[in-house]
Formats: C-alpha cells, structure tokens, sequence
C-alpha cells in the first residue's frame, strides 16, 4: 500500500522494520519490485532494490500462461511516453529500466521474446519501444561478455575452441550451452549472467536461440549486428516473426547469409508447428498471405518481391514432409501463397480456418490467380529456369481442388499464418485410401493438362482454352454419377459385396435384382435383410401407445 500511494519514508519504515516483506507477493503473484516499476517512481524502486535479493528480483508474477519478471514491466510503452513521443533522454522509464539492469535481474530468453515479439503476448499492452531495445541489447553485451571471460578461466581449451569463446565477438547462439557446461563442472553463474531459466528442465526450457531469433525490425537488427556479427547464419534464418511492411528487413537478413529455406527446428514458435520440415520461406509466406486482404488480392495493388526474396520463396526444393495431391513432394511456399489467396474470399471462421471455395470458384479465378503469382516475381526473372516449376505447381493445384479432393498437409494458408497441427503418415494414408479413385483421375487429368500446355509462356492461354472446358466437362461427369457411387460405398461400408453380370450368369445364375432398381429403398433393405436378418421380437412401445 505505501508503495501505491507512493510514500518514500513509509517504505524505508516498512521494509527496515521488515525486510522479509520485499519477497512477500499480492493475490496477482507481484512482489513490492513489480509494484514499484508498475507505479514507475524511481526512488520508490531504489529503496526496494535494497532489500530485495536475486530470487525476489527474478521472481515471475501471475500474468497469463508464463507470468512475467520485474524487469519486464520496466519495459512497458507506458512507462517511456517520454521516449516515444518527446524523445526524451531523461525518460523515467528508461532510468527505471536502467537502475533494474544494474541489480540481480536476469535477461532470460522467455523476457527477450516478450520485449523484441511485435506478437501480442501474454501480459503486454503494448510494443517496447526502440530506446528500451536498444537499452536491452547493449546489457546483453556487457552480460554476454562477462560470460563468456567467466567460461574461458573455467572450461577446458577445447570446450572454448568448440564454443567460439577464442573470436572477438560477442557470446550469442552459444551462450546457452556455455551456462550449461559450466554448471555440469560446478562453476556458480552469477544470476544477472544466467541466460537459462533452467538447466534440467524440458528441452523447451533449456533450448537456448540467438538474438536475431526475437528481433523482427531491420533498425533493430542493424543495431544488434554490430555485435552479433559471430551467430551462427542459419540462426538467422530462423527470424519469422515479420510483417508484410518489412520486405526490405528479409532482403537484409538474406543478404547478411540467412538460409531461409533449412527447416526450422521442431519446437519452434511455441510448439505451435508439430513438422520437423518447415522452412522460413514457409512462415514468411503465410504471413505474408494473411497480411493482405481480399482487396489486395483482387485489387490493382500489385507487390513484386525482390529477387533475393522471390528465388528463395518460389524455390522448387523448399518442401516440406506433408504428403498431399495438392502438391507433388511436399508443400512449397508456393503451395501456402495458393491456399492463403483461394481460401481469403469467403472470410475467416470463429476458429481461424478459412472456408473451402467451391470448384466453380477454382475455375473462374483460375487466370487471376496465376497472375498474382506473377506479379510477385520481377518480368525479368519470370523465364529464368528457377520458375519454370510454378505453372505445373499451380495447375496440380487447381486441379486438385476443383476436383473437391481433401487435402491431408498441414494447411498453413488455410489457417491463417501457423499449422495448428501437422496430419501424421497414417492420417495422410488414410485420407488418400478413402479418396483413391479421385487421386487417380487428378494424376491422369495432370498428364493430360501437361501435354497440352507445355510451358509458363503459354499457360493463361492454356487455361481458359483447354483446361476450364475440360474441367467443367470431368465435373459434369462426375456430379450425374454421384449419387450412384456414395450409394454403393455406403452399402460397401455395411458388407455389401458386388459381383457383375458375367460373375453370375457363369454360375448359372441370373442377377437376383435388377440394375435399374440400385436406387430403389426396397431393393436396400433386402440386401441389408440379407446381411442381417431382422430380429423376430415385438419392438416396445412408449407408455400410452399401441395396445
């Protein structure tokens, strides 16, 4: 309560007469140090710092799923209005957070991903502002360079060789496992050193990622760089967290050695992707989808990606390990940008999942679609060898979907930005036995479109020429025959075993039913009575019927 109401000498009174009370926490799990940077008065925060040791300082409060430290709150826009708006170098909140990073408080990776996200996460009302970055990532410089001193005097030649701890760069990707190996050979890591939250926990906990992991704006990576010039480039690449406004920070990031097409780790972005196989050219391209609205797409807004982008997006090689017709080896970048565009033009469900478009809708968008995939490459590339795939890739795709197929991959354009899950082998196998037939005739359809399409250069002509006429001609096949074949796979389901004309008048026999009465209710029930006689039992009655 004096911290509340802000009264200096009765919190020096309080915390002298009781020093235990700084480790004492509210019903919402706050210790007096979150209450004192909550209320943002510098003295205030000075005086609890006395009393208040390491595990106090580091502890986490009751906010959402993870909870969050002290040092997290100094963060808070609403505590640098000075910095943002006025760009005031004596920002309060800055001298906050300043006087913080000066105690036993740790930079752990759970606080970096709260501070850098532009996500929403648990607890934040708001993004930290650029100045608060910066100020984070110049103590890790510090914090990171004690470190690796402490793990050099500790740890054997070739535990430092191996960690990199012998270049002139600043400890990064590596910090994880130095913390690690030092405590396995007993060497206490002062807490505002500790980079891990826990050392036996899960893998989740101890899974140490470099900086660049969090970052997700060009100004603040060009600042990092300065002294994370050592991490490993293909931690780079794993940077997704990035808005359609930020093109030029990927084409940075490309630049500098990001691989964005290696797979990302299976754990990654919070366990959300459950497939070993995903690439960063996978997420950037389903965010980018989800980035952009119905009338960006259909609108005269036009986006061409810059080369070093598009070659690594529209790469052909960039699959993932989903097993479905839609693609031929896997999902693609290319894959997602076609299920983010198709599936946009009914909206979005209460869920997340866009709704299927019906296969009129694949026909009459079919051109326009395979233009907007154009527009994002630069005309002067368009021919180059590296797309010379993407017209057979979309057509496999509109095949497949006008066809009404199911999909069994992981649908990271249908579901706005992440899989939610990734259908296993048996799932997928299953999925495709039940639609066996429908599988067949795409593969005889896509030899066929093939033949008479041949290249990129003649595909748009192609497709309002050949392939709508022709599609609409298989449907037309397909709908007058429907309702015939759901009847026999449903009496199939029930032990229905068909037999033809031949089979029988072999046997001497003439067919029992004729075929012209397939659709008769009587002609089912006496195959079903023949499968399974009807009980000889009187059916009860509800009270007050019959007699």
């Amino acid at each position: 309560m004096k911290i509340l109401e802000q009264d200096e000498n009765g919190v020096k009174h309080v915390l002298k007469a009781n020093p235990s009370f700084v480790g004492d926490v509210n019903y919402f799990g706050q210790s007096a140090i979150h209450i004192a940077v909550a209320v943002g008065n510098l003295r205030i925060v000075k005086i609890v710092l006395l009393y208040a040791e390491a595990e106090v300082l580091n502890l986490v409060d009751g906010s959402g799923p993870f909870g969050r430290y002290a040092i997290d709150y100094a963060t808070e826009a609403q505590l640098h209005q000075g910095c943002i708006e006025e760009n005031d170098t004596n920002c309060s909140g800055c001298k906050v957070l300043e006087e913080l990073l000066q105690s036993q408080c740790s930079l752990y990776p759970s606080l970096l991903r709260s501070i850098f996200s532009t996500l929403t996460l648990a607890g934040r009302s708001e993004e930290a502002s650029e100045a608060v970055k910066k100020t984070i990532i110049l103590a890790l410089k510090g914090r990171r360079g004690k470190l690796k001193d402490l793990a050099v005097r500790n740890l054997t030649p070739a535990e430092v060789r191996a960690f990199g701890l012998t270049e002139s760069s600043v400890l990064d990707e590596a910090a994880g496992d130095v913390h690690k190996a030092l405590e396995s050979c007993s060497v206490l890591v002062p807490t505002p050193l500790r980079v891990l939250e826990s050392v036996d926990g899960d893998a989740e906990d101890t899974d140490f990622q470099s900086l660049y992991t969090f970052v997700s704006e060009k100004s603040i990576a060009s600042f990092a760089w300065a002294w994370v010039q050592r991490s490993r480039r293909r931690e780079l690449s794993r940077t997704t967290t990035v808005t359609y406004e930020l093109i030029s920070y990927i084409k940075w990031l490309i630049s500098r050695g990001a691989k964005f097409g290696e797979p990302l780790q299976k754990n990654f972005m919070l366990g959300k992707v459950d497939t070993a196989e995903l690439t960063v050219a996978h997420h950037f391209m389903a965010y980018f989808v989800s980035c952009r609205s119905l009338s960006d797409w259909t609108g005269k807004l036009k986006l061409t990606l810059p080369r070093t982008i598009s070659d690594v997006v529209f790469f052909e090689n960039a699959v993932d390990s989903c097993r479905c017709g839609c693609s031929e080896a896997g999902c693609t970048p290319l894959t997602i940008l076609l299920d983010g565009v198709l599936y946009e033009h009914e909206g979005v469900n209460y869920l997340g999942y866009r709704h299927r478009p019906t296969a009129d809708y694949y026909i009459s968008h079919a051109t326009h679609l395979y233009r907007l995939v154009l527009a994002l490459v630069g005309k002067r590339y368009r021919q180059n060898t590296t797309y010379s795939w993407t017209y057979r890739a979309v057509l496999r795709y509109l095949t497949f979907s006008a066809l009404g197929i199911s999909h069994s991959c992981c649908g990271m354009g249908r579901s706005q930005w992440f899989a939610e899950s990734h259908i296993s082998l048996e799932e997928a196998n299953e999925i495709q036995q039940e639609q066996q037939e429908e599988l067949l005739l795409l593969e005889d359809l896509l030899i066929e479109f093939e033949e008479k399409c041949g290249s990129n250069a003649a595909f748009t002509t192609f497709i309002e020429n050949y392939w709508k006429p022709r599609m609409t001609a298989v449907l037309d096949d397909l709908h007058s025959r429907k309702l015939t074949m759901n009847e026999r796979r449903a009496a199939e389901e029930v032990g229905v075993e068909w037999s033809s004309d031949e089979e029988e008048n072999d046997e001497g026999d003439k067919p029992s039913k004729p075929l012209e009465r397939e659709k008769d209710l009587e002609y089912w029930m006496g195959m079903l009575n023949e499968i399974v006689a009807e009980p000889k039992v009187d059916i009860p009655l509800a009270p007050g019927f019959g007699g």
